[in-house]
């Protein structure tokens, strides 16, 4: 890779009440570990509810709008 990278390295519960370990990549230096991890656990969550849409709601397209971050 041409760029740096941060390895974040996450413990987490599944609902089985096992750990998981869960390792993110990021080229985010400037955030804390903690930060990092909560907010791929909130994406995480993001992708899961599109992926219902998809399976349960017979939607031909979608037309979303989002304020983009700087």
């Amino acid at each position: 890779m041409k760029h740096k990278t941060r390895l974040v390295r996450v413990k987490t519960t599944d609902r089985n009440r096992k750990d998981k370990i869960i390792d993110i990549l990021t080229n985010r230096f400037d955030l804390e570990a903690h930060v990092i991890a909560y907010l791929y656990k909130k994406r995480w969550q993001i992708e899961l509810f599109f992926k219902w849409i998809k399976q349960h709601l017979k939607i031909k397209s979608f037309l979303g709008k989002i304020e983009m971050l700087s």
